[in-house]
């Protein structure tokens, strides 16, 4: 469950030219208002992954379409028009603009994204409980009993698991002499300075939806709403569609390499192809062409969007693409999207061989003392417990050499 959290600050600042060495806070020196909702720590990449979970948290997939009539589209989707048009020609599913009475809802990590607040503190982040606790103690000696009162009657109402941020660390290099010498020195001391830091696992900054954003973050966990992800719509819309095989794939690499309009209907091929069946293929041309599709006018359009907002984790060939750890992530993400086909592995331990073996580690060099063959580049057993078998078809058996299964 989110707790609420607030934010607490001095005016310690004003007090830097004092000439009174006994200066104290005052009442109307403290500001202590709520924030909102906390959603978890703070961290460098602000809300996204947080977004991320929360929609796998609350989405559905697999839904019974023939039952699905209306939806509502929720604000910042990648889900174009002309594909809810599939939906509409198919099940007669039609959008409107009541999402209490929609069948379903649909949003995007973007709707969520949008929602949530990232801030930084250099100073701690407490409980309520701890907060009381802890801190309150040695704030008594800093502030008037009028301040100290006006401050406990604020945190007195609030429950032990609530949150309270701050204040941020104050510095003291243009203090005067008798401000060094007051009780204020408290807040910029270096002893005293990092006491503020949480002894707890609160972290020094948080996640949270502000107090604007409450009525739609509550609409969102509504328990009587049914949510699905533009992603998991889109892939619905495109369930008729062709599925990218191994031979789709050699063509649209082709084209992708080839002019813009080549690689504008190589992209338009993979925004309306067969998604949940095409990840291998999909996965594959984006790490390895994802960099090069960014200048195409393809790569903004809506259905397009939609794809690279689910297939755009596969974009790191350009990060140390000569060591081992660039394809050990790759490998990586196909298992966790299910999608580490064998061919997919033949083809990744070939860029091993040739990028970091031969070319990285110098195996190819003429005077080279030592051996290295393709089939010395196998998989963990932990990895190739996670393939999964492609089904063949008669013609690609054939073609392969291998036997017939039968």
């Amino acid at each position: 469950m989110d707790k609420e959290i607030f934010n607490l600050t001095f005016d310690v600042e004003k007090y830097y030219q004092t000439i009174d060495k006994n200066s104290v806070l005052q009442k109307d020196d403290i500001k202590f208002q709520s924030k909102g909702l906390r959603i978890g720590d703070h961290h460098w990449n602000g809300g996204k992954e947080r977004s991320s979970d929360i929609i796998k948290e609350i989405t559905k997939r697999n839904v019974d379409w023939t039952n699905v009539k209306t939806m509502y589209r929720f604000p910042n989707l990648s889900l174009s028009r002309d594909k809810l048009s599939l939906l509409k020609d198919k099940y007669g599913t039609k959008v409107i603009r009541d999402q209490n009475k929609a069948d379903v809802c649909v949003i995007s990590n973007k709707t969520i994204e949008k929602l949530i607040s990232a801030d930084m503190y250099y100073g701690g982040t407490w409980t309520i409980k701890q907060f009381n606790k802890k801190k309150m103690p040695q704030l008594k000696n800093i502030m008037t009993a009028e301040a100290y009162v006006y401050l406990e009657g604020a945190l007195e109402h609030l429950q032990d698991d609530w949150y309270v941020h701050g204040p941020d660390r104050y510095n003291s290099w243009n203090t005067t002499d008798q401000f060094k010498k007051s009780p204020l020195t408290y807040f910029t001391d270096d002893l005293n300075g990092t006491c503020w830091r949480s002894e707890e696992d609160a972290g020094s900054g948080a996640l949270y939806i502000g107090n604007k954003h409450l009525s739609a973050w509550n609409a969102i966990n509504d328990p009587n709403k049914i949510f699905l992800s533009d992603v998991y719509v889109n892939e619905v819309c495109s369930e008729d569609s062709i599925m990218l095989d191994w031979k789709q794939y050699e063509n649209i690499r082709k084209m992708l390499g080839a002019t813009s309009e080549d690689r504008s209907i190589a992209m338009t091929l993979m925004a309306n192809c067969k998604i949940e069946e095409s990840k291998t293929v999909l996965g594959l041309l984006f790490y390895h062409y994802g960099d090069s599709m960014k200048g195409t006018n393809t790569w903004n359009q809506v259905a397009f969007k939609t794809l690279r907002k689910q297939f755009d984790h596969y974009m790191i060939s350009g990060w140390n693409s000569a060591h081992t750890s660039t394809f050990s992530s790759l490998i990586k993400k196909l298992a966790e999207d299910n999608a580490l086909t064998e061919e997919a592995m033949k083809h990744i331990c070939k860029l091993v061989f040739e990028r970091v073996l031969m070319s990285g580690c110098g195996f190819s060099q003429e005077h080279c003392a030592f051996e290295m063959k393709l089939e010395d580049v196998r998989l963990t057993q932990t990895y190739k417990d996670k393939l999964i078998k492609e089904e063949k078809t008669l013609s690609e058996l054939v073609t392969a050499g291998n036997d017939l299964p039968f």
